[in-house]
């Protein structure tokens, strides 16, 4: 369309040429090129475009005659320089490439241009080598000429270093594992890392934002992983956590929403160390389940501290942490066994317990399993999802063919919430397919926990501060009291979190 309005504009021939090139249409990149020389004859940049389509088509005598004027014209052209080197070599001309290529590196240079110089410094230094081994009469192992040829094709043009992609991955690598601690000693909050259970986030082709996860508690500047399920190490990391801010994991059950990110996150303190030497070992609290499933490999893992098996009853006082884990039943079967595991985190100061924190887990209802979170003033419920009998009426409200197998479902979730009155409750582990309804699930419930309770939706990214339980705000970016605090759903079904002084527009348009 340009060419039509301005047939003769050397630029856009130019330009059109390279386009052909890389598509490796040859003739009409030539052509392109020959009309642009028409134009403007003594062009050094088409000059040396047109050399670099002779040498493609292995019409080296005129590749040469390219470079050569481009060069007469302007002979500190070091992409020419470049090019002829190449010409050069595959000529097996190698005094004549070797001198082309260090005067390339000495123009680069001046550029500062990192990628173009790791690349003249590596033709100089592989024409080099060859002189020598041909003075040596060496001959390259075939090994050593096949990665010559990857390497002399990778590093054709001048303009990319490509092995520079690899070394910026590298940097980025570097830069996850040099992130210090951000965990300060006297912080306390817990963060829901998750959004969807079961196995839906892995099914594929749907999409980055299906997405699981887990939680991380903060204690007295101590962090804990409970059930890293899938994308929890990519929920941390978007969080701004560091990989050294984990102390310790806790496992409910071997299900791999709830362990999948396991492995991986070991693999990563593993390779801290390798990289750093920052020797940082992890706590694992497992449940007979996880401990099946995992204990011959965990076991090995050179960054694994203390392992600790969960059984319904017992108690736990780590020695590095101000808590005591009360393990709790639950109604869950793990394809493995029927060892699945609650929690209560007794969280203390100076060794008085300031807050009861319940996780049920995901278990099935029963009296006695609801018995287990008395006193919790921030309790955390797994959902699940909502059966069709939860609805009937027809079926006694707790009997067993109304209530949610596996889970605690609707009614067990009202209930549990009803009977224990927490400050705050956050309901989790909802399957995908409530989507936005889950909101209405805890304003439904929400009027049941009086002026001071409050129930919450947990999405990724909801931080409460512990032990006064005030929730942050996503548009102050402060806590704020959980009583005061509202939630409103945003693109791809994500929750954000704010105080009562912002309407529902303002909030939108923070993040959009």
């Amino acid at each position: 369309r340009s060419l039509k309005i301005r047939p003769d504009d050397p630029a856009t021939l130019n330009n059109r040429g390279l386009t052909y090139a890389n598509l490796r249409r040859y003739d009409e990149s030539l052509a392109d090129y020959n009309r642009s020389l028409k134009i403007r004859p003594d062009d050094p940049a088409t000059l040396n475009n047109r050399g670099l389509i002779y040498a493609s088509l292995k019409r080296y005598d005129e590749s040469l005659a390219d470079y050569n004027r481009s060069l007469k014209i302007r002979s500190d052209y070091p992409d020419t320089l470049h090019n002829r080197g190449l010409t050069y070599a595959n000529l097996k001309r190698y005094d004549e490439s070797l001198a082309d290529f260090e005067k390339s590196l000495k123009y680069v240079q001046a550029t500062s241009d990192a990628g173009r110089i790791s690349l003249a410094k590596y033709w100089a230094e592989e024409i080099a080598q060859r002189i020598r081994e041909i003075k040596n009469k060496v001959q390259p192992t075939i090994e050593a000429q096949i990665i010559r040829d990857i390497g002399e094709q990778l590093r054709a043009k001048l303009q990319e270093d490509p092995l520079n992609k690899i070394k910026d991955r590298e940097k980025e690598f570097e830069r996850y594992f040099m992130r210090e601690r951000t965990i300060r000693p006297n912080d306390n909050h817990l963060v829901i890392l998750r959004r969807w259970n079961s196995y839906t986030p892995k099914i594929p082709n749907r999409g980055s934002e299906i997405m699981g996860g887990g939680y991380f508690l903060v204690w007295k500047g101590k962090g804990i992983v409970i059930d890293p399920g899938y994308d929890f190490m990519a929920n941390f990391d978007k969080e701004g956590y560091s990989i050294r801010d984990i102390d310790a994991v806790v496992l409910t059950h071997a299900h791999t929403d709830h362990t999948a990110d396991l492995e991986s996150m070991l693999s990563l303190i593993y390779e801290l160390s390798q990289r750093t030497n920052d020797y940082h070992k992890v706590d694992l609290f497992m449940n007979l389940g996880t401990v099946n499933k995992f204990i011959g490999w965990v076991s090995r893992v050179e960054g694994v501290g203390n392992i600790l098996t969960l059984n319904a009853g017992d108690s736990v006082k780590p020695q590095r942490y101000d808590w005591t884990l009360n393990v709790q039943s639950a109604l869950h079967n793990e394809i493995i066994g029927n060892t699945a595991v609650g929690l209560v985190f007794e969280l203390q100061e100076s060794s008085k317990p300031v807050l009861k924190l319940g996780f049920t887990g995901d278990t099935g209802w029963s009296p006695p399993i609801q018995k287990q979170y008395r006193g919790c003033k921030l309790l955390i419920t797994h959902l699940g999802s909502i059966g069709q009998n939860e609805f009937n009426e027809k079926l006694p409200l707790r009997g067993k063919k109304r209530l949610y197998p596996n889970h605690l479902g609707l009614i067990g979730t009202i209930s549990m919430v009803r009977s224990i009155k927490p400050r705050l409750s956050v309901i989790s582990e909802f399957g995908e397919e409530l989507g936005i309804e889950r909101c209405q699930i805890a304003r439904q419930i929400d009027p049941f926990l009086g002026q001071e309770g409050r129930c919450l939706t947990g999405d990724i990214g909801l931080k409460i501060r512990l032990p006064d339980l005030a929730v942050y705000c996503d548009v102050c970016k402060d806590f704020r009291e959980c009583k005061d605090v509202k939630e409103v759903t945003i693109k791809n079904e994500q929750i954000i979190y704010c105080c009562s002084s912002h309407n529902t527009q303002e909030m939108l348009d923070t993040y959009t």
